[in-house]
């Protein structure tokens, strides 16, 4: 069994050397073939089947996503979802904790100094959920996540407080003007 399968391992190298284009052609098909699937399996491996870094007890926490179909239509992760996470977290005992977020492109900033920034609007809660402390101040209270009583409160990231800020917003303590499409979350 051994010899036949060394027999026709010869014969295919044979061929292949006989036929330098096709040879190529196979090569870089199966090369690209393989790259591009490897590539893809890190992609997806990190989005979907990774916890997110610091998060704490990745094996309890799990994403869930409430959804409404509209016009027959199946939406995910509208602003107007945060009366439902609060009724998720108040009528619920499937879980120990809930926390709410909708990430959204806003503009930042008035006037010429606007640019469109990612933004994720959170609930007082999101952050127990991961083990990572702020450089500098803390994160906001349940009660400054009580709509429409709470205060507007932004948490920036490291690179965000070292970017330049619009010129109507003072660096120590940055006012970002709430928009028409401002998320409901974190407010």
């Amino acid at each position: 069994m051994l010899d036949a399968f060394l027999s026709d391992l010869r014969y295919a190298a044979r061929g292949l050397r006989a036929k330098p284009g096709f040879t190529l052609a196979v090569v870089l098909t199966l090369g690209l073939g393989l790259g591009a699937n490897a590539a893809m399996f890190g992609i997806i491996d990190r989005m979907l089947f990774r916890p997110p870094p610091l998060l704490i007890d990745p094996e309890t926490a799990h994403r869930v996503y409430v959804s409404q179909t509209i016009r027959g239509t199946e939406r995910t992760g509208n602003v107007s979802q945060f009366a439902k996470f609060v009724d998720i977290t108040k009528f619920t005992t499937s879980f120990s904790s809930t926390a709410g977020y909708t990430v959204n492109d806003v503009a930042v900033g008035v006037g010429d100094a606007a640019r469109e920034m990612r933004v994720a609007s959170v609930s007082s809660t999101f952050f127990g959920f991961f083990d990572a402390k702020p450089q500098l101040g803390r994160y906001f209270t349940a009660a400054e996540d009580a709509p429409p009583s709470g205060e507007p409160v932004v948490v920036l990231t490291d690179a965000t407080w070292k970017a330049p800020v619009p010129t109507s917003c003072s660096p120590v303590t940055p006012t970002y003007p709430p928009t028409e499409s401002s998320p409901a979350f974190g407010r």
